[in-house]
């Protein structure tokens, strides 16, 4: 047992995504819920790590209240290959969905204004697809450490 933020939680284990986890999880609130993909424990996850100290998820705070609204969400429903298929094809150029859109208006092939990561840019589409791409690229190599291990990470 361990007391996380007045609640006494049960630890519970599991290998997920090519790593293993302990959560603890405290059966005095009845949600069946925690962070990213976990839950399915008889309560909720406030506590939960990897075992090779890469990710810790920690509960900091728990507010109760009434009449709660949950937003009613559209989603698609993609199968994990078809998912990593889009990962696979947006890491490999990821200004693609730029350029679909620059050419689906009529601006292919100018010269736009264009603001990305806070930075004014007056470039033709070839230089800015280009610094697209590498700015992204860049960001993928510094943060390539996705939860499941053989999964891709994309900003």
């Amino acid at each position: 047992f361990k007391n996380i933020q007045g609640y006494k939680c049960n630890k519970a284990t599991t290998n997920f995504g090519g790593r293993r986890w302990v959560a603890w999880y405290a059966s005095e609130i009845p949600f069946h819920d925690g962070p990213y993909k976990f839950h399915g424990l008889p309560g909720l996850i406030l506590e939960i790590s990897s075992d090779d100290g890469e990710y810790h998820f920690t509960t900091i705070g728990i507010q109760n209240k009434e009449n709660g609204i949950l937003p009613i969400v559209k989603t698609l429903k993609l199968s994990n290959q078809q998912l990593l298929h889009f990962k696979t094809k947006t890491a490999e150029e990821p200004s693609l969905k730029l350029k679909q859109a620059m050419i689906r208006s009529g601006l292919s092939g100018s010269t736009v204004n264009v603001v990305f990561d806070g930075a004014d840019s007056n470039e033709n589409n070839s230089d800015l697809y280009e610094r697209i791409n590498s700015e992204y690229w860049q960001w993928m190599k510094k943060h390539n450490n996705p939860i499941e291990k053989h999964d891709i990470w994309l900003k």
